[in-house]
């Protein structure tokens, strides 16, 4: 028990909620030292006799500067090894100070509305001692977080051998988004390259804060340099070893045809010689009109290059146009549009919900609603296998059929964090009861996404 109680304070109150059963508040924190803007996981444990009333609110710390995040929802226990306390609620928070200092806290603690013969009850928990250091080095003190992940794939477009699209993303776990760098990449000197797309999500577990930008650029064959790229590389300190790390991965591989660089060649060629024909001044287009006419390639060179800028024109407004249209409506043009006899078949993307077959939507529901209950009844065996199910039915294309195949699809790093709590919950029971909550949230969210 005394392992238990390190970084612990414990008040005691005795209320009255419904009866007159004590109610004990205790905090745990995960740390007793910590750098600005890095993340203190808190855990407010409520230990009663009688379950709690329905409206009675579990209030987060107030924190003087800084920010407070409020993980997932109470949890509520039976507990028979911690004194006379027949149940155990917990609530979890993630604190990010801003400042540093001796760290200033009030709260967490619980609200018990007034009820018939009893009258309002507010409960407080202290918090005890944390300090904020002061980094010994402002240079190196940079993107604070406990892991760091960075991702860089990229693709061709269907039917182009010009353009690539390339996505990559930064994963940082016990960091908030507005931490994150302004730009994964840096590609202000590459003409050829042309960022369409930045976002940052924010997802909540046991580990506290997980933030995570995604950046997509297009990519457009280079007449001169077609296989030089830039690389993605990010420099952050790492809180549980508290030192300065640097990641980079290497560049992924994009071939451009032949007929890439030779098509690249003749746009650029083209776009030369529209910029030269419209420097001419007006007397000289004048003066030199007859002797255009009278070349017999003259035209024929000057329309060629035209109709390849128009081309190459017409390419990109179609990529945009594409871009821009609704979700289900993109999903469904890059993953479910049916391919002519003559061309050979392609791997495809999970289809979006409006092209699935009512049978294939059917099974997804029944799978997700498996889960669901398995969820709700934080039953780990039934909500891993239901996981399994559902997962398939969401991603057909992808074989999944355990859950290492899970993790080998890549299709979500919050599901893959959730399944990897779960399964540690099933190899090590004696840890602490699972929890189906942020697991289900998050299911949600991608059926949400996918217009289910």
């Amino acid at each position: 028990m005394t392992a238990f109680l390190v970084f612990f304070y414990c008040a005691t109150v005795v209320a009255e909620p419904r009866t007159a059963s004590p109610v004990r508040l205790l905090v745990e924190t995960d740390r007793d030292q910590l750098y600005p803007h890095s993340q203190l996981l808190i855990t407010l444990h409520i230990f009663h006799d009688a379950p709690l009333p329905e409206l009675v609110d579990i209030f987060p710390p107030q924190l003087e500067a800084g920010r407070v995040r409020t993980l997932g929802l109470p949890f509520t226990r039976l507990e028979s090894d911690w004194e006379e306390a027949a149940f155990h609620t917990t609530q979890q928070f993630a604190l990010f100070p801003d400042q540093p200092g001796r760290l200033s806290i009030e709260g967490p603690g619980l609200r018990i509305p007034a009820q018939e013969a009893h009258p309002a009850i507010n409960l407080s928990a202290e918090i005890p001692v944390i300090d904020v250091l002061t980094p010994l080095n402002q240079t190196d003190y940079q993107l604070p977080s406990e892991q760091l992940y960075l991702d860089d794939r990229a693709r061709q477009v269907t039917d182009d051998p010009v353009t690539y699209l390339r996505q990559l993303s930064l994963t940082a776990i016990g960091t908030l988004p507005g931490q994150l760098p302004d730009r994964l990449l840096n590609a202000e000197q590459w003409s050829n390259y042309q960022l369409i797309d930045r976002h940052l999500d924010e997802f909540h577990s046991r580990q506290g804060v997980t933030s995570q930008l995604t950046e997509t650029w297009l990519i457009t064959a280079h007449a001169t340099t077609p296989d030089l790229h830039p690389e993605v590389a990010v420099h952050w300190w790492d809180t549980q070893a508290n030192r300065l790390q640097y990641s980079q991965l290497p560049t992924p591989e994009m071939h451009f045809s032949s007929q890439a660089h030779n098509q690249v060649t003749a746009e650029s060629t083209a776009d030369r010689a529209v910029a030269e024909s419209s420097a001419i001044s007006p007397s000289a287009s004048m003066t030199d009109s007859t002797s255009m006419s009278a070349s017999p390639w003259h035209p024929f060179w000057l329309q060629g290059g035209i109709a390849a800028v128009l081309i190459v024109v017409g390419l990109i407004a179609g990529y945009f146009g594409f871009r821009s249209r609704p979700v289900a409506t993109t999903q469904k043009s890059q993953q479910g549009t049916p391919k002519p006899a003559t061309q050979p078949a392609r791997p495809k993307a999970a289809p979006a919900a409006t092209q699935v077959a009512p049978q294939q939507i059917s099974l997804e529901y029944q799978a997700f609603m498996q889960l669901r209950d398995a969820c709700q009844q934080n039953a780990t065996g039934s909500a891993r296998s239901a996981l399994v199910r559902w997962a398939a039915c969401f991603w057909p294309d992808r074989s999944i059929s355990s859950p290492a195949s899970i993790y080998q699809a890549n299709v979500s790093q919050t599901l893959n964090y959730l399944l990897l709590d779960l399964e540690h919950h099933l190899k090590r029971p004696g840890d602490g009861s699972w929890q189906g909550d942020l697991l289900l949230e998050a299911v949600k969210t991608l059926r949400r996404r996918r217009g289910l």
